[in-house]
């Protein structure tokens, strides 16, 4: 029997999810599905029921799902020692078929080499932080080149995210840890609510007991802002690095292709945000 392969864009999956809408079982083709995927980065820990109604749907009786969790093992790699239930560094060591071979204009390799190899020789670091857990599941907690690390504590961005995406005004959000030499770091959030709202007072502190509560209040962002839209790649990535690289001081037109990006306009915004802060 044919089967098909679901694979949810993290962008559609948060629209289905927001708008509560994402119910697989209805559409007619889900039981000829062998696998379905989230892709993209991480995501948000959903309710329990829509993993229920995604297996529902696809017919699966057997497979164990925890929220927040892959349920495959992945190797991973933290100071260059394998570790289990520990945040480390995601690495692949045996080529795997979607691996790039080459990136368009990099003749020599350089900008390739240093993007996957550059830290563990002859390992390809992906660039997230994971966790393995004892029952052989895997956690992503974003990408480990955005770390926040507030007073000591290091921690993905994800996890923030989950704190603040798990409230009803909120529909998005990014954040990023400025650290500066000789200055203490500066974290701003950036929020998009759900129409007709505003980021008044009430709310603010609202946002900032969930993350305090969730997390630690070492974790509480120096400020929160209301934005349209937060910045994301055509595959629905948030653009975190490019966003901390124009907080600190790097033109718009050298952290940005608004080409690739889903949602090219709001830039302006930010790049006016850093304008203000100098």
């Amino acid at each position: 029997m044919k089967k098909t392969i679901y694979i949810i864009a993290l962008s559609l999956f948060s629209t289905l999810l927001n708008a509560q809408s994402l119910y697989p079982e209805k559409f007619e083709d889900c039981k000829l599905a062998g696998f379905c995927l989230d892709c993209g980065n991480p995501q948000a820990q959903p309710p329990k029921t829509v993993f229920q109604n995604i297996l529902r749907g696809i017919g699966e009786k057997n497979l164990t799902t925890l929220k927040g969790t892959i349920e495959m093992q992945i190797q991973v790699d933290q100071e260059g020692k394998p570790c289990v239930d520990q945040v480390g560094e995601l690495v692949v060591c045996k080529p795997m078929p979607s691996m790039p071979l080459y990136f368009w204009g990099d003749a020599g390799g350089k900008r390739y080499h240093e993007s996957y190899f550059d830290m563990y020789p002859g390992v390809w670091r992906h660039g997230d932080w994971i966790r393995i857990t004892p029952r052989g599941g895997a956690i992503i907690y974003g990408r480990s080149d955005a770390t926040i690390n507030r007073h000591g504590i290091r921690m993905g961005t994800a996890e923030l995210y989950r704190a603040v995406e798990a409230l009803p005004e909120v529909l998005d959000s990014l954040v990023v840890d400025l650290e500066y030499l000789g200055r203490e770091s500066y974290m701003p959030l950036f929020v998009v609510l759900r129409d007709g709202l505003t980021l008044d007072t009430a709310l603010t502190k609202k946002l900032k007991d969930a993350i305090k509560t969730a997390l630690s209040a070492r974790h509480v962002p120096n400020e929160i802002f209301q934005v349209d839209a937060v910045p994301r790649t055509l595959s629905g990535k948030k653009m975190e690095l490019p966003v901390k690289k124009l907080l600190m001081g790097t033109p718009a037109d050298q952290v940005f292709k608004l080409d690739a990006m889903a949602n090219a306009s709001c830039v302006a915004w930010f790049a006016a945000f850093a304008a203000r802060r100098g």
